[in-house]
């Protein structure tokens, strides 16, 4: 670990920028390294396919899943609340659902559906997974929440769009309720998909809601904030339509891959252009380095010839 670190500040020391994806990522990661040097930094966030994450075609747009759902919901018309990870203790779905299960008012306006993974037999799971769901069962059994709660067991790639756009012609809200979020791809895919944004204020959903201005941050550890925020949302028509309006119109302008892409060509483009003064001005021999650390991609380094490729 010590060799790791190492070699980590000597990529800062050497670097000319270091890109993130959130500024979540500077303050909690790159603050740490005795080279860190604040004016190296960059954010420029991951994107989200526009094509495959998009609003519903109509209102009544025959989605598949809704027959998984029926299984589970007295009354599957009614909006959805929709929170979809792993099964992971820092996801915090089993908070989630606690707040659920402790607000009437939120139980009377919506469903809850968590989208956990897939699975065949709990008993079955690692421990971290099978200590979470396991949670998630006795948690609905404590508040008798069945017929207002769907835990799938299974669910496939293909379907989570749809899942998306379901939760989305049901007018609900789509939830991220973690520990901390170091981004939060799924809030730029339910943001394309027309779904206001109720999200943890730990993390990059700092930065996407304050982007796209489509959602509320909450305290993920107060219950009753993420409930109030839940049916904040959902009792206000006109801020929902707000919201998703937000969403779909900032997730294009600052999260698509177009958007992402001509981000990196205006950094390089500026990068370029300061080493080409600082050449003219000082003309000596150096060793740059441009470090991309994103959380969707390995790290990895271009050396100085980064321009040929």
């Amino acid at each position: 670990m010590s060799r790791r670190i190492d070699a980590e500040e000597d990529t800062l020391t050497n670097a000319d920028l270091v890109i993130t994806s959130t500024r979540n990522e500077i303050e909690e990661q790159y603050e740490l390294y005795d080279c860190y040097t604040p004016d190296k930094m960059a954010i420029i966030p991951p994107g989200t396919d526009l094509d495959m994450f998009h609003p519903p075609t109509s209102a009544g747009e025959d989605i598949a899943f809704a027959e998984t759902l029926k299984m589970s919901l007295h009354e599957p018309h009614k909006p959805m609340i929709l929170a979809l990870s792993r099964p992971d203790e820092r996801k915090n779905i089993v908070g989630l659902l606690e707040a659920y299960g402790g607000s009437p008012r939120l139980q009377q306006l919506a469903n809850l559906v968590i989208i956990a993974g897939n699975r065949e037999d709990i008993r079955e799971l690692g421990e971290g997974p099978q200590g979470v769901l396991t949670e998630l069962l006795l948690v609905a059994d404590y508040y008798d929440l069945y017929g207002r709660v769907a835990l799938p067991k299974h669910h496939s790639a293909d379907d989570v769009a749809d899942i998306y756009r379901l939760a989305a012609t049901s007018g609900g809200v789509f939830v991220n309720p973690a520990l901390t979020e170091p981004f939060g791809l799924t809030l730029l895919e339910a943001a394309a998909s027309g779904l206001p944004l109720v999200a943890t204020e730990n993390g990059g959903p700092v930065d996407i809601i304050g982007n796209c201005s489509n959602g509320l941050l909450v305290d993920p550890l107060d219950k009753s904030a993420i409930a109030e925020a839940l049916v904040t949302i959902l009792e206000n028509p006109k801020l929902w339509q707000e919201f998703s309006v937000n969403g779909l119109q900032n997730v294009a302008r600052y999260y698509s891959w177009d958007a992402h892409a001509q981000a990196y060509l205006r950094t390089i483009r500026t990068l370029s252009q300061s080493r080409k003064r600082r050449r003219s001005s000082k003309p000596v021999a150096t060793r740059n380095w441009l470090f991309l650390p994103l959380s969707i991609i390995p790290c990895w380094a271009i050396t100085k010839d980064w321009r040929n490729l």
